[in-house]
């Protein structure tokens, strides 16, 4: 850019964003990721295995 004749602060301030951008979209999916383990945590600690069908894999990964 400088090459050119231009100054590459906008440049650089554009890619400052886009990061932070995506930053903040990853940190949102940590979030709901988190929210989803600490609820599959905490029906895993309140069921009780000899309530589980014989048949069935998991009833905590089913939906509630």
């Amino acid at each position: 850019m400088r090459d050119s004749g231009e100054a590459p602060c906008g440049h650089v301030a554009r890619l400052i964003s886009t990061h932070l951008d995506e930053i903040e979209q990853r940190m949102a999916e940590l979030r709901r990721t988190r929210a989803l383990l600490t609820d599959l945590g905490r029906r895993a600690a309140e069921t009780d295995p000899e309530s589980c069908p014989e048949g069935d894999i998991c009833t905590i990964l089913r939906q509630p």
